[in-house]
């Protein structure tokens, strides 16, 4: 039992889930099955919740309905006092399950990742105090580390559940001892105090010094300070939940009422409903009467199969010591009947009941027991305990006792022990059938062999044996297998679909005719002949909600089923009327017209469909299922009758499908009926098409734009390079002629008009050439050398053959841009040989490398230090040339490829200077788009 952050209570019946928000309460009908062993909220303050048989579930408030985590092998007899979730630090999720071990649940990934397979864990606490560390409740009471791994032992006590109060202390009851028992986790300390009504305590919390417990159908309160304990009693229905709020509130769920107990201990009953009887046993009595034990009440009760006249011949809590029966067998005019806390006999004749005393085994009857009582055709009693692995044989004349022990490689489960007419004690195992002989104290275990290979089935809740043809029902499946001389071979399993998706079987007993009867949770199955052919019984049938709690036992020809009540059923009934009934369509109507077409207009989505069977024995009794698509579940109609409506259908196909049965036949084959509803015409495949074509003709168009858009960019930046590259060689043309003419100008003064006259003409010629070859973007290489030589040879006589130059071309195809290498030719003449003392030599050499050709210019001048030193004395101006050359080279898209560098001797004396102009291998005259 829960409180949300809503301030909605949830909480738990045998009914299902429910919601209760201070007024209404809410079923929630659709989950995967009605067995909810736990209820928890996370710290989000979303509601939590464990599902027998499938996984877990956590609400959604949006949609109002539970995402569904599903795992069913782990959750198969997740029964409620052996599932525990608990919350621990960043929103991790613990979860015990005691058959399998401690999990935690990773959300992110929603898997269960397996922390500890041992020991058996029924409960589990987060503890506060020290990180890391949780309580867990199992056959002792330990402390698990759970960063490192570690597990300690801190109570050997047998703990079921437990709870925490202010000062850290645990606080747990036990499956021994009545009462509470008190530890300190760090020194170890227990406390016990005994409860005066040895009430067998379930779930327990602790509120404002006081530790409050359901047993069964009353509540315990024991205040911690005063060590004084009170009862409180609510009727006859079993306490499902316990809820305590901050204020000191506390709320209890039972199977038809919710409970509030306020702090002045004054009851209100918010949900009043009938009081109901929770029989755990049945016997004949005579031909007209049968006798019930009703467990919370303690009494026996005689009633006739038509329930008018209900006796309750002897109130067993008369004897306060005795109480809780569990199980009643007769033998001769006795009734034996085993409590939680010993044995009673009732004879039927003179109406006494006596509380049986026995002088050994006294702890074996001490404690909150559930004992089983067997008996045979002879005079003995076998009497066994759920918690110990020893089985008692009384004498039932003499009380004498014998007894014997097992052993099993595995738990074995006491509740489905069978005695054969020879005192063959039968016990079912996780790993086969456990037999034991009073006489030798012989013990063997009969392994299960499925598909050859021994394995476990899991928990065997029951079995039944003929002969050597032996049925188990093992984690809610049903199996058929042979007993052999070294095991049982499984020859058939009867999974769910064999039961027509019905809850799988829990119980299993012999029926009429070589029939078995199978009890599940939503009804009775019946076999019959051997074979796989079911007859079905449920709630439908005027069966009662079957749930874990209900108990099924046959007398005469009477099934009895006991729990919220009793209920029997006639098993002649079982194989009345087996046929399946037909099923037909009679009515397909669309927008409430009855139409003979099955390709419907869009408009035309509101579909009412018809259908009848023709059952001769019991016309009424048929029900129908149906669904519109196959991928969809499976409805059932009752509630609709025959006829069914589908609103605002969406386009498509839809095939509506529809079974018919009664009580007792199979589903008959489905009756089918296909119609489409056409999409309208802005759906349709042309239409869709011809907007895809016009959105892709209009990206086309729009992509197309924008390359001649991109081209027409891409033009204009060459053009812009193009003009500024001319303005460029516009600048060198009057930069190179400006230094020449101050050239012919020394020279004129200096020499004589006669070779003035010659230097001019030279000169004209070269201005010719250089004039010529400015017309172009690039130039055969063999029109810049040319240039070259007649610019050097113009130096050379202006300084009186200072320096000789050689010129080595081995690529004579390659285009260059006008005026190229020129200023470095002039930067060698008069920045390097103007100073040399002697003459120079000026080296050009030409040579192809890949995709590159690599021009190198390199003189025997003084070098630029010197050169630099010697022109900053006499403050000469700065020469242009080279940077506009490196500007225009920019511009071509040959940035970074001109190196100079600086010639020196081994005393590091500058000798010279290296240039390498480094430009692509061209063919044509214009240089190559990207």
């Amino acid at each position: 039992m829960a409180k949300d952050s809503s301030g909605f209570l949830w909480f738990e019946s045998n009914l299902g889930l429910h919601r209760f928000d201070g007024k209404t309460f809410k079923t929630f009908n659709d989950l995967p099955n009605s067995v909810i062993p736990e209820i928890q909220v996370r710290p989000d303050g979303k509601i939590f919740i464990t599902i027998q048989d499938y996984g877990i579930g956590i609400y959604n408030e949006f949609t109002e309905r539970f995402d569904l985590f599903k795992e069913p092998d782990l959750f198969k007899k997740a029964i409620g006092f052996h599932t525990k979730t608990v919350f621990g630090e960043g929103g991790r999720v613990f979860i015990s399950l005691s058959e399998h071990g401690l999990f935690e649940f990773d959300m992110e990934k929603q898997v269960f990742l397996n922390l500890l397979q041992k020991p058996k864990i029924r409960s589990i606490l987060v503890v506060d105090s020290v990180p890391n560390q949780l309580l867990l409740a199992g056959d002792s009471l330990y402390l698990y580390d759970i960063s490192q791994n570690v597990i300690s032992v801190i109570s050997n006590y047998r703990p079921l559940q437990m709870t925490l109060d202010e000062n850290g202390d645990v606080w747990f009851n036990n499956l021994d001892r009545y009462g509470f028992c008190k530890v300190n986790i760090e020194t170890k300390e227990e406390t016990w105090y005994e409860d005066e009504e040895e009430s067998p305590t379930y779930s327990m919390c602790y509120v404002n010094g006081e530790i409050w417990s359901e047993a069964n159908a009353k509540v315990v309160k024991f205040n911690v300070d005063e060590k004084k304990w009170e009862y409180f009693q609510f009727g006859n229905n079993e306490i499902t939940g316990i809820y305590a709020e901050d204020n000191g509130r506390l709320w209890f769920a039972q199977d038809n009422k919710l409970n509030v107990i306020d702090p002045q201990n004054q009851f209100f009953h918010l949900v009043p409903g009938s009081e109901k009887h929770s029989y755990t046993s049945v016997v004949k009595l005579n031909d007209n009467q049968y006798g019930f034990i009703s467990f919370y009440t303690n009494e026996l009760h005689i009633s006739n199969l038509d329930g008018k006249k209900v006796q309750i011949a002897d109130k067993f809590n008369k004897d306060k010591k005795l109480q809780f029966p569990f199980s009643m067998v007769r033998i001769k005019d006795d009734l034996w009947i085993a409590f939680s806390n010993g044995v009673a006999k009732y004879n039927i004749k003179n109406q006494q009941f006596e509380r049986v005393e026995f002088n050994r085994y006294n702890e074996f009857f001490s404690g909150p027991n559930k004992l089983k009582l067997i008996a045979n055709k002879g005079e003995h009693l076998y009497i066994s305990k759920i918690t110990d692995p020893i089985i008692l044989r009384v004498n039932v004349k003499t009380l004498e006792i014998d007894s014997i022990h097992y052993t099993a490689r595995s738990d074995v489960y006491m509740g489905g022990l069978k005695v054969d007419d020879a005192g063959m004690i039968q016990i079912p195992s996780a790993n086969g059938i456990l037999t034991l002989n009073f006489d030798s104290k012989e013990q063997i275990l009969y392994p299960i062999f499925l598909n050859g290979k021994e394995t476990s089935l899991g928990f065997i809740d029951n079995f039944l044996m003929e002969g050597d043809d032996i049925w188990l029902i093992a984690n809610s499946m049903t199996y058929k297998g042979k007993l052999e001389n070294d095991g049982i071979y499984i020859t058939d399993e009867i999974k769910r679909e064999h039961f027509n998706n019905y809850s799988e079987g829990m119980d299993i007993i012999q029926g009429f005719e070589d029939s078995k009867i199978i009890l599940t949770r939503a009804g009775i199955k019946v076999i019959k002949d051997n074979s796989n052919h079911f007859n079905f019984w449920g709630v439908d049938e005027g069966l009662i909600n079957v749930d874990r709690r209900t108990y099924m036992k046959r007398l005469d020809q009477y099934l009895f089923f006991m729990s919220q009540g009793v209920y029997y059923v006639d098993e002649e009934n079982l194989s009345t009327n087996n046929e399946i009934p037909y099923v037909q369509i009679s009515s397909f109507k669309v927008n409430e017209t009855k139409v003979d077409y099955d390709v419907l207009k869009p408009q035309e989505n509101d579909i009412k469909i018809k259908f009848e069977s023709i059952d001769l024995t019991k016309p009424l009794d048929v029900k129908y299922k149906y669904r519109l698509s196959p991928e969809n579940p499976w409805i059932n109609a009752d509630y609709q009758g025959n006829e069914v409506y589908f609103l605002d259908l969406k386009p498509g196909v839809y095939t509506f499908e529809v079974c018919a049965k009664h009580k007792f036949s199979d589903w008959s084959n489905p009756v089918f009926k296909t119609f489409e509803i056409k999409s309208p015409f802005w759906k349709k495949w042309w239409f869709m098409g011809g907007i895809m074509l016009v959105s892709g003709l209009l990206i086309y168009f729009y992509y197309k734009y924008q390359l001649v858009k991109a081209a027409e960019v891409s033009r204009l930046k060459s053009r812009m390079v193009t003009l500024e590259n001319e303005a460029l060689r516009a600048q060198m043309n009057p930069h190179f002629i400006f230094n020449s003419l101050n050239s012919i100008k020394s020279y004129i003064i200096e020499h004589s008009k006669e070779d003035a006259a010659d230097y001019l003409t030279s000169f004209s010629d070269l201005i010719r050439l250089i004039l010529a070859n400015s017309r172009e973007e690039l130039i055969p290489i063999e029109k810049e050398l040319s240039a070259l030589e007649l610019y050097m040879d113009i130096e050379n006589i202006r300084l009186e053959q200072k320096f000789s130059y050689r010129i080595n071309n081995e690529v004579p195809d390659t285009y260059i841009q006008p005026l190229t290498l020129q200023p470095f030719i002039e930067n060698a003449i008069w920045h390097g040989f103007i100073h040399k003392k002697g003459h120079g030599m000026l080296l050009i050499d030409i040579k192809k490398v890949a995709d590159k050709v690599i021009i190198t210019i390199e003189d025997d001048g003084v070098g630029r230090v010197k050169s630099q030193v010697i022109e900053k004395k006499h403050s000469r101006k700065r020469s242009f040339g080279i940077l506009i050359t490196k500007e225009r080279l920019s511009r071509s898209e040959i940035a970074n490829n001109i190196e100079i560098e600086d010639l020196t001797d081994a005393e590091g004396k500058g000798i010279g200077t290296k240039v390498s102009v480094i430009i692509p291998y061209q063919k044509t005259k214009t240089w190559p788009k990207n």
